[in-house]
């Protein structure tokens, strides 16, 4: 995976959501799929410059027939589920939550990542590029006569 900086401010969000774009067409993201995680890389950009401390960073990779976006920043508070009255915002998470296939929080060494998964979102391979380009051929034991 490759990262990313991300300046810390809305013309931030749009350059990131730009580049996860440019990555999601060269991964081969089927395009309503795309939509989804520009939806969701957005709103886990949006989260980290309101609530969490720069320097922030974006990384989008594939895994299997799935995407993994991760967003990093320098604070240590976990974001979480907020439910009710507890905010007029909060709800970007609910979004990750009922759209991904998985997602969490890990803390690193400077603060945390925030994590998702959006699986059956790439192409699968097609028999062809599964097909071997040369065929080996294990040796023969010879048998005692």
């Amino acid at each position: 995976m490759q990262y990313i900086w991300v300046t810390p401010d809305a013309a931030g969000v749009r350059a990131a959501r730009g580049h996860a774009a440019r990555t999601m067409d060269r991964l081969g993201v089927r395009d309503a799929d795309r939509e989804v995680l520009l939806v969701l890389v957005s709103e886990l950009l949006t989260n980290a410059v309101m609530h969490g401390v720069p320097p922030i960073t974006l990384a989008i990779g594939s895994r299997a027939d799935g995407c993994r976006i991760e967003v990093s920043d320098a604070s240590t508070t976990p974001p979480w589920l907020r439910t009710g009255d507890q905010a007029s915002g909060g709800h970007g998470l609910h979004l990750v939550d009922r759209l991904a296939t998985a997602w969490g929080t890990e803390p690193t060494t400077i603060g945390k990542f925030v994590w998702l998964e959006l699986r059956g979102v790439l192409p699968r391979p097609t028999i062809e590029e599964w097909t071997p380009t040369r065929v080996i051929t294990p040796p023969r034991i010879a048998t005692p006569a």
